[in-house]
């Protein structure tokens, strides 16, 4: 049933729906009104590139990024950089609706694609850079793993982790989306 990623998306859709039909999500907002809201991000794609979508969403496309500040914006919530958050809550000052929006990694596709959105809302963001990978076409490991597993094209991927030899399944996008995460866990 779970292999299906159009079925997930849709029973996904189905239970925010009953969610916020049943007053859970009223509820929840409620509870947690004065607490920050932290949103972090790993990349911002442009609305085409297909590899990585489906994975975590971590790498999420710009359209989508898009929707999710501008439905925050709607819904009277107030960015602020990581600076200010923690300004606030050292002085105890109210939380209220506030939100920052973090990046994780530096990926350049966030200055493209991400800033202009952040721009257009008025919405400021904190970007984490792996200083290491700056002006290099190198991938972080855990999109390395990713991307191996992902384009696999056979039965099985393997990978040599501290002189073991580990086998993983990628017959499948199942397959290949759960051996992902396995493997960036061991």
């Amino acid at each position: 049933m779970w292999q299906n990623s159009e079925m997930r998306k849709l029973i996904q859709k189905y239970l925010y729906r009953a969610l916020h039909f049943s007053g859970l999500n009223a509820v929840s907002r409620f509870l947690n009104q004065d607490k920050a809201l932290i949103l972090w991000y790993h990349g911002i794609c442009d609305d085409s590139f297909t590899l990585l979508r489906g994975f975590d969403e971590r790498h999420i496309p710009k359209s989508l990024f898009e929707k999710q500040l501008t439905f925050l914006s709607s819904k009277g919530y107030q960015f602020v950089d990581f600076s200010e958050l923690v300004r606030r809550l050292k002085s105890n000052e109210p939380i209220g609706k506030l939100v920052t929006v973090t990046f994780d990694d530096g990926f350049e596709n966030v200055v493209r694609n991400g800033y202009p959105v952040l721009k257009e809302v008025g919405a400021s963001g904190c970007m984490y850079v792996v200083s290491d990978l700056i002006g290099s076409e190198r991938l972080l490991w855990t999109d390395y793993v990713e991307t191996s597993i992902r384009t696999a094209n056979g039965e099985s991927f393997t990978f040599d982790i501290n002189g073991e030899t580990i086998q993983f399944d990628t017959s499948s996008e199942y397959h290949r989306n759960h051996s992902a995460r396995e493997a960036k866990c061991m």
